[in-house]
């Protein structure tokens, strides 16, 4: 913790931290006394997304992965297809790219050489029926 932050933090500052080594720190290096301060867990359930990740890759589903935008460098859809060459070919979904852009070719040659199902079928008109 900076200077400037321990000069900030006044030490009768009740702490609500994410973590009890959240609150650790902020009680040792800003001098908030420990009963001051309250752990509230993160409340996100992480088997519920571990079910939901073994739903979505089962070997016997056709899953796509859709992106919605420019093809241009700021949305990193490279990224996306190293991301997904990483997957197992049997779980690997395929990425569907709805938009146009400058790098339509350069992206469809480097998921050719990742081995990687890029479709770019362009500008989509009803797209709630594509995402529903």
């Amino acid at each position: 913790m900076r200077w400037r932050e321990k000069q900030t933090l006044d030490p009768k500052t009740f702490l609500l931290a994410v973590s009890q080594s959240v609150a650790d720190s902020f009680c040792r290096y800003a001098g908030i006394i420990p009963d001051r301060c309250c752990v509230i867990s993160n409340a996100i359930d992480p088997l519920f997304f571990k079910e939901q990740a073994l739903k979505f890759l089962r070997p016997d589903s056709a899953r796509s992965l859709i992106s919605v935008g420019r093809l241009v460098p700021e949305k990193n859809h490279a990224l996306v297809l190293k991301a997904l060459k990483r997957i197992p070919n049997s779980l690997r979904p395929r990425f569907e790219i709805y938009g146009e852009g400058p790098l339509k070719i350069e992206l469809l040659q480097l998921a050719k050489h990742l081995d990687v199902d890029l479709r770019t079928p362009g500008l989509c008109q009803d797209l709630h029926r594509l995402l529903s």
